[in-house]
């Protein structure tokens, strides 16, 4: 049984449904060496404070050039997200001291394949539906954290499909992509991506501390739930935990790994145990240790003969009632 709980809100920034866009210009003249956000690039459906942002000072008469990271970086330490935002226009913008140029008119509505365009998904949003697909999981049971430096791609909203390619045989933990899609400039982009993928399931934990040695009873064990990195298969039915028998301690709250346990110990060297082969059976020693279903060798205390037989439960074995069986059980 593995339910998906959709519990655990997808950790990526908040990409705002509307069409959030800096468009960075070539060249702009400033009157004051503080040179804000402004005054390098048109702006569209931003706070009002990103417009004071100050990306950039100038030396004197000296030019200076800004580009998007220093932007995205002059952003974030004024407390702004720039996550969400599209950014686009000139790789890098050269500023002169000098009087400022004219505030542009307003930007004409946007076309309506433009406007179709800013409601489409980020491509941060498209890999998050590609590893929902893949894990059969909810995008909201999965968590991804995807490296800081991949913000201005991952705002994107390519036009048309993206193409994700991975080598990874992990589906969860560290994953790697190679994306390339189509932008809204009609550009074809080839990018790596990477990120830090987890999946909220429903698993079995311990209830109370666990020594090793334990055979598992309803009371030991609850459903609980935990963000899973693939590092371990962990147990997810607690009806399929009862009877195992606990290989080292579990400390109250942990979840159980299919590597905490194994099959109970039924049978025990030197043993008296219940042996049965037909309609014959008797009291016989264990020579070893079994578990369900293993063969052992037992030894009939009367006859002091030696046979085989397999574990069929706490202290009981049988022999199959053929090839002289029942006479090695006498």
């Amino acid at each position: 049984m593995i339910r998906l709980a959709i519990i655990a809100s997808l950790v990526l920034p908040a990409f705002a449904a509307g069409a959030q866009v800096v468009r960075l210009r070539a060249d702009a003249r400033v009157a004051t060496g503080e040179v804000r956000l402004a005054d390098v690039a048109a702006l569209s459906d931003l706070p009002a404070a990103a417009a004071d942002v100050v990306v950039l000072r100038l030396d004197g008469d000296r030019p200076a050039t800004v580009d998007l990271d220093g932007v995205q970086a002059a952003m974030r330490q004024a407390g702004l997200n720039p996550v969400p935002i599209r950014f686009c226009g000139a790789a890098r913008c050269t500023v002169r001291g000098g009087q400022a140029p004219p505030t542009p008119p307003p930007a004409a509505p946007p076309a309506p394949a433009a406007a179709a365009l800013s409601q489409a998904p980020t491509l941060a949003d498209r890999i998050v539906a590609d590893l929902a697909a893949s894990l059969e999981a909810e995008p909201a049971a999965l968590t991804v954290t995807f490296d800081d430096h991949l913000a201005s791609i991952l705002a994107q909203r390519p036009a048309g499909e993206a193409t994700l390619v991975s080598s990874d045989r992990r589906q969860l933990g560290r994953r790697r992509w190679i994306v390339t899609f189509t932008t809204a400039q009609g550009q074809q982009r080839r990018c790596h991506v990477t990120a830090d993928v987890l999946l909220t399931r429903d698993v079995v934990t311990a209830a109370r501390p666990i020594p090793a040695g334990t055979i598992l009873a309803a009371a030991d064990v609850r459903p609980g739930s935990l963000a899973d990195d693939g590092s371990q298969a962990w147990m997810t039915d607690c009806d399929l935990v009862i009877g195992q028998q606990v290989r080292r301690t579990i400390p109250a709250g942990r979840a159980v790994a299919a590597t905490d346990l194994e099959r109970p110990v039924l049978v025990k060297r030197g043993q008296d145990i219940h042996v049965r082969c037909g309609a014959v059976s008797l009291k016989a020693i264990a020579l070893g240790s079994a578990r369900q279903g293993e063969w052992i060798d037992v030894k009939n205390p009367r006859s002091e003969r030696t046979f085989r037989a397999v574990v069929t439960g706490p202290a009981e074995a049988t022999v199959a009632p053929v090839g002289g069986a029942e006479e090695a059980v006498r």
